[in-house]
């Protein structure tokens, strides 16, 4: 039974191969895209030019918005901690936990 099957897929293979080759000159000039096309890893790549200001959405010029970043940016020790007393206290208890654990194991 088997070797009915496999007698015509070994003829039909080679065959359908052949034919596909034959059109591939013609077919591969019209999958290419346009020469003047610009490839998409190329526009990632490019800087933008244009950016936006995010407080009021408006087009701004590099120098603009780069100054606008620095005067939004927040140091990390500028902002108050917003945590519990509890919890406050319970992270440094841990805290200490760690140091203590590392010359008492068995805590």
């Amino acid at each position: 039974m088997m070797g009915r099957l496999c007698k015509p897929l070994v003829l039909l293979v080679p065959l359908g191969v052949a034919m596909g080759l034959g059109n591939f000159d013609a077919s591969a000039q019209t999958l290419l895209p346009p020469s003047d096309d610009i490839p998409e890893e190329m526009l990632q790549v490019q800087a933008p030019l244009q950016f936006h200001s995010p407080q009021s959405g408006l087009p701004q010029s590099p120098n603009a918005y780069a100054q606008e970043q620095q005067q939004l940016r927040i140091a990390p020790q500028d902002v108050p901690a917003q945590l519990a007393p509890e919890v406050q206290q319970a992270a440094e208890l841990l805290r200490i936990r760690k140091v203590l654990k590392v010359f008492l194991p068995f805590l």
